[in-house]
């Protein structure tokens, strides 16, 4: 604290100050009388304190005095153009160059993208969305017996969802208001099984090819292109259909290749990292291999069979299995080395598999470091929740590209949550999740425009280690029950020998709802 002279208040003072600290001459002496009474002066003293804080619009000043910036936060430069008392704000540039196109499709695991710079922005949108790339352009693979969970086959959603998907992400994006930054790409982007090379599969003669059967240009870019979604990046990891379903020999290296020959499409490993820097605050993208949930699980639902043959120095079924394992426990390394040093104000975490919202490792980073948030895709629906240690999770698998295995769908409006895609709109201090409907259809022939915009469930997320803590989410409402159970009753404490179900949440309650197809020692979602 530092001490003002204006605040000195004299009293019963039988002389003149002179300034303050009395430098003027000193006083006559008093007689030295013993019956004189000598006044005493009584000085008392106040302080100001000092105000040291910082407002809302200079988060990035490392210290403020009396409401001016004094000094910036590493990576942000003083600006005094636009607030009161200066600001920080970030200082970047799109300039550095990619990395080198690799050899192999494993030699970029565990980097880190180049830094995308958005410093013009406070507040920004991007998409979030999984399972979305069908059979072909628009159209949706039909899933084996699934369409009669919700009640048969639909025109419209079972075989155009894809289309529809993307109608309505289009329709937001070119909103001005809007205008996305990017995509988060939770993986299974072509089925049936990944990108097909028949008679070929993958190896390294892929590494000297791009896009050799047309998939990319037909499944992706001719279906998301337009105004607000053009030049856009595609961040992205691998689902188990990526490499191949059933067995790990389509061409899931074309998947990791093709980001260096796209400007919007970055899956550059099977595990990596990009922080997006914005004017005032940053968010650090962590993206993770979780396909070792798919390892021995049965014939349809093992990434680790001989099928076609193994690539890339995977020699065996036990070979398959560890590279998967390997996969993860890296990741969960490289994940640990960023959050420990990162001064982001948001961490998001992307992988395919929703089991892994319970993985000890993901929990153990959450509790050490923060998570605020984990996008995946897999089950075939939409549904935002929360772990009880407040990270809020997202399951984004009703991109379109396969059936649904919602129980309900509403062709009227989608009114459901079979199939969608999911807006953030972020700043500083607050990320908004809306996780958006695919709108319905009335001729449900894949030709019609955009639906109105239906938001099924939003919540408002703070960032990790701020105050207030994330409001929990509204579970989303889970399928209308079927013959045969439709929910893992009792799940956790008995087993699932009689489990028959699709899985799904029960009675808003995820104790005892099946959630994905580990629950129940299933293979109920492919």
């Amino acid at each position: 604290m530092r001490t003002f002279c204006a605040g000195a208040l004299v009293t019963m003072v039988p002389f003149a100050l002179n300034g303050c600290g009395s430098s003027g001459p000193s006083p006559s002496p008093l007689p030295s009388d013993a019956n004189t009474t000598v006044p005493t002066t009584t000085t008392t003293t106040t302080t100001t304190p000092i105000d040291e804080s910082c407002a809302d619009n200079q988060g990035q000043c490392d210290r403020c005095l009396q409401g001016i910036c004094m000094s910036c936060k590493d990576g942000y430069l003083f600006d005094n153009s636009t607030v009161s008392g200066g600001t920080c704000v970030a200082s970047c540039s799109n300039t550095t160059v990619n990395p080198p196109k690799p050899t192999n499709p494993n030699d970029f695991s565990g980097s880190a993208w180049p830094q995308m710079c958005l410093s013009s922005k406070t507040s920004a949108h991007f998409f979030g969305i999984g399972d979305w790339g069908g059979d072909s352009g628009g159209h949706t693979w039909n899933n084996p017996g699934v369409t009669p969970r919700h009640g048969g086959f639909k025109n419209g959603p079972d075989d155009y969802g894809q289309y529809y998907v993307a109608r309505q992400m289009k329709d937001l994006a070119s909103r001005s208001e809007v205008d996305p930054d990017f995509v988060l790409n939770a993986g299974d982007n072509f089925y049936p099984g990944g990108y097909n090379l028949w008679p070929e599969h993958c190896g390294p003669s892929q590494a000297n090819v791009d896009d050799p059967k047309g998939i990319f240009q037909s499944t992706f870019d001719a279906i998301y292109g337009g105004p607000g979604m053009d030049g856009k990046p595609w961040l992205g990891v691998l689902g188990n259909h990526d490499y191949g379903g059933y067995s790990m020999s389509m061409g899931w290296d074309q998947v990791i290749f093709h980001s260096w020959h796209s400007d919007t499409w970055r899956t550059p490993a099977p595990y990596w990292s990009q922080r997006v820097q914005y004017k005032d605050f940053a968010v650090q993208l962590i993206f993770l291999d979780s396909n070792f949930y798919d390892v021995g699980v049965d014939h349809w639902h093992n990434i680790c069979q001989e099928g076609m043959g193994y690539c890339w120095g995977i020699d065996g079924d036990d070979s398959c299995a560890s590279w998967f394992n390997t996969q993860w426990s890296e990741g969960i390394k490289m994940a640990e080395a960023i959050l420990k040093e990162s001064t982001a104000e948001w961490h998001i975490v992307v992988t395919h598999y929703p089991t892994a919202f319970r993985s000890p490792d993901i929990k153990r980073l959450h509790d050490q470091y923060g998570i605020d948030v984990m996008f995946t895709g897999h089950n075939h629906l939409q549904a935002l929740t929360q772990t009880e240690d407040g990270m809020v999770t997202i399951t984004s698998g009703g991109g379109g590209g396969i059936t649904t295995d919602y129980g309900v769908v509403d062709l009227a409006r989608g009114d459901d949550d079979a199939l969608g895609f999911v807006d953030f709109e972020i700043s500083r201090s607050e990320l908004k999740i809306n996780m958006h409907s695919w709108g319905g259809c009335t001729s449900c022939d894949g030709t019609e425009g955009p639906a109105d915009q239906l938001i099924r469930h939003t919540t408002t997320v703070s960032p990790h280690g701020s105050s207030p803590a994330p409001v929990p989410p509204s579970p989303s409402p889970g399928p209308a029950p079927l013959p045969g159970g439709q929910c893992c009753f009792g799940a956790y404490a008995g087993g699932c020998e009689e489990y028959h179900g699709s899985g799904g949440l029960c009675n808003n309650n995820w104790a005892i709802s099946c959630v994905n197809d580990r629950d129940c020692n299933g293979a109920l979602f492919v």
